[in-house]
């Protein structure tokens, strides 16, 4: 059984579960990328519509294998230790500047349409991920509570 405040627990556990997401979600993403072509192929789609959904696909399977884990996973491990306004605040600073506004600046500014809304998504994981990193690495959330009965 596991005690609060088990810190050690706590980093070899997570370090685990991030692991297995990053080879779980590595591996999905592979194999969408090997077999983009059968997969947008099942659609019907036009020649276009195929290549620019090729293109978001190859976004989409870099930015998830990349940052996924750390951006969605790592923060749950944030949280469970009472660290949520952390997360709350980084998760709404980074969709505001980071997702939004570049989205905006890659889709009309520099002229890249939907994909640059694909590539503001990917960097969004990005700065998440490497902001709840920094976050774990620096223990400050050791500091934290969990309410608990």
């Amino acid at each position: 059984m596991r005690r609060r405040g088990d810190y050690a627990s706590a980093k070899r556990l997570t370090a685990k579960i991030l692991k297995l997401s990053c080879v779980f979600l590595l591996a999905v993403n592979i194999s969408i990328f090997v077999f983009m072509e059968q997969l947008v192929g099942l659609f019907g789609l036009s020649l276009e519509a195929q290549e620019l959904a090729k293109s978001f696909l190859r976004i989409h399977c870099i930015s998830i294998a990349l940052g996924w884990s750390m951006s969605f996973a790592l923060p749950s491990a944030l949280r469970a230790a009472g660290d949520a306004r952390y997360v709350m605040i980084i998760a709404i600073i980074s969709m505001w500047i980071v997702r939004v506004s570049f989205a905006y600046l890659f889709a009309f500014v520099l002229g890249l349409g939907p994909l640059g809304v694909w590539v503001a998504m990917g960097a969004d994981f990005a700065v998440r991920g490497i902001s709840y990193l920094l976050r774990w690495i620096g223990g400050k959330w050791q500091e934290k509570r969990a309410i608990t009965n």
